[in-house]
């Protein structure tokens, strides 16, 4: 049996951004003086594997990355370094013909489903017009298609002629992920897609996702900061920190046996409904440090009650414990 290929390999994917040293930026003063600039490290060497079919959750704290990422995997920026492979092409100095062709099998789903709408255009044409843009199909063929795609993500045919500001937030964002699957993508990129929606209507935009990729054996990049949505849609979780990726498991053992101090922090501090599920509270410590300024060694050394001269002055990389990844110098000891 021939192998399938795998539709995303991310290999040490780094992005830096320039930021300017003073409060005038934009003024004469910066104009005088642009050589003087920091580096904001983003995302620092983040390594991993899609396979088919299959979710990787991204979690994190505000700042560790994830959007960053996110943008990568679109293709929206160009990496400082590291690579981008789908389906067994790099997107390292492709053509702009040929970075369009791998866009179409890679979409995104944003946070916030009505900032990602046009008010002033109908639901038939916002669906239409990935169809036009990157086919040949005729405009009836195209007006079957959106009639298809919205039955299956439970919008009834007469919406079709109406504007986004008609529609509640969780039908908008099922709109969102109407228009994001109309190319059928082998790749979708959800950034906190259900952050801004009721509980109730989360676990119904949850399902929805699942039931699409069941139908269309779609491989999801799941960003969030909410473990119990991760612990519902995830086949395998990425923990990210200050840009890097501290643990990579599957979803079963992250949350059975977490391995990194920071992902037991997080883990310990997602609500349960029932008591015997309730881990003890481990606090972090500390403010997230900034980006502008990483300290040596491992970046979570700060806020860890577990850290050792080593930890300070040594970058922990992955390696693999079990079945997970880990970048812990200490990850058997205080386990």
């Amino acid at each position: 049996m021939e192998e399938q290929t795998i539709p995303l390999e991310v290999n040490a994917l780094t992005r830096h951004y320039d930021a300017p040293t003073s409060l005038f930026s934009g003024g004469m003063f910066w104009k005088k003086h642009q050589q003087e600039s920091q580096v904001v490290k983003a995302l620092n060497g983040v390594s991993f594997t899609l396979r088919k079919g299959e979710t990787l959750a991204v979690v994190g704290e505000s700042g560790c990355g994830k959007s960053t990422l996110a943008r990568q995997l679109t293709l929206l920026e160009i990496p400082t370094s590291g690579d981008v492979i789908i389906n067994g092409k790099s997107t390292t100095n492709l053509s702009s013909q040929s970075l369009k062709a791998l866009r179409s099998k890679v979409q995104m789903v944003f946070q916030n489903p009505y900032a990602s709408l046009n008010p002033r255009a109908k639901i038939a044409k916002q669906l239409e017009e990935p169809l036009i843009i990157n086919t040949t199909l005729s405009s009836f063929e195209r007006k079957e298609k959106v009639k298809e795609m919205m039955n299956k993500v439970g919008l009834r045919p007469e919406f079709a002629e109406r504007y986004p500001h008609m529609f509640s937030g969780g039908q908008r964002q099922r709109i969102a992920i109407a228009r994001a699957m109309m190319l059928e993508p082998q790749i979708v990129i959800a950034d906190e897609p259900t952050s801004a929606l009721d509980v109730s209507i989360q676990a119904q935009v949850l399902n929805l996702f699942m039931d699409l990729q069941d139908l269309l054996d779609t491989s999801y990049v799941f960003i969030s900061h909410n473990l119990s949505v991760v612990e519902h849609i995830a086949s395998n979780v990425m923990v990210m920190y200050l840009g890097r990726a501290v643990e990579i498991s599957t979803k079963e053992t992250l949350y059975q046996t977490p391995l990194h101090p920071y992902t037991k922090a997080l883990l310990s501090a997602t609500p349960m409904i029932y008591p015997e599920d309730r881990r003890i509270k481990i606090p972090i410590v500390g403010e997230l440090p900034s980006p502008l300024n990483l300290p040596d060694g491992c970046a979570f050394h700060k806020r860890c009650p577990f850290a050792t001269e080593q930890c300070k002055v040594q970058t922990p990389e992955l390696r693999t414990i079990g079945t997970s990844q880990v970048a812990c110098h200490h990850a058997e000891e205080i386990n």
